[in-house]
């Protein structure tokens, strides 16, 4: 079968468009503002108490995770490099974390992401008390050395005023302006445009 160039290309550009006239229905709202200790996370029984409040959401959200005290971060660094160190020297997909991309840059953000259904979920794999160590996250307990510090997240809904579903790849590019705007210690920019 032949490609037809001019046709995909003009395909393309009815995609962009339609994008573009949704993005200028999107609203962001401030959604959820907590802080949690590190002390309530490091198990999953404490981490499911201090996440009690939090349940299954019915739109898209982004959602930053900052440390409090950003005096902390040099600590947190240097915990992440030891743990990072013996994680490397260890099996990919057996008994390596697949832990988020470090920057090796300073910021009291620490991570930008976002989820379309299983924001909960997704906070527990940064958290670090999920067993699974294939999902891509900060996995904070695993590698914090017990530091005593806390983090702020920070979730905004992200959804179309007409009250249509949002595209997943709306969504990715509000959050890549989200993650140039804080530039986080932790993580990848989307890299949709």
């Amino acid at each position: 079968m032949e490609i037809d160039s001019k046709e995909i290309l003009k395909k393309t550009k009815l995609s962009l468009v339609k994008m573009a006239k949704d993005i200028d229905t999107v609203q962001i709202e401030p959604f959820l503002n907590f802080e949690l200790p590190a002390s309530g996370f490091r198990t999953m029984i404490n981490c499911n108490a201090s996440l009690a409040f939090l349940n299954k959401q019915d739109t898209p959200v982004i959602y930053t995770i900052e440390l409090v005290n950003n005096r902390m971060l040099a600590k947190l660094m240097e915990a992440f490099s030891l743990f990072s160190t013996v994680n490397k020297s260890k099996t990919k997909n057996e008994d390596r974390v697949n832990n988020s991309k470090h920057n090796e840059r300073i910021s009291e953000t620490l991570y930008v992401g976002s989820s379309m259904e299983n924001f909960k979920s997704r906070l527990k794999d940064h958290l670090g008390v999920k067993k699974g160590l294939r999902t891509y996250g900060l996995h904070l307990s695993k590698w914090d050395a017990e530091i005593d510090y806390s983090i702020r997240v920070k979730v905004y809904k992200v959804k179309l005023s007409s009250g249509n579903q949002i595209e997943r790849n709306i969504v990715e590019l509000i959050e890549q302006e989200f993650w140039d705007q804080l530039l986080p210690v932790f993580g990848k920019r989307s890299g949709l445009l």
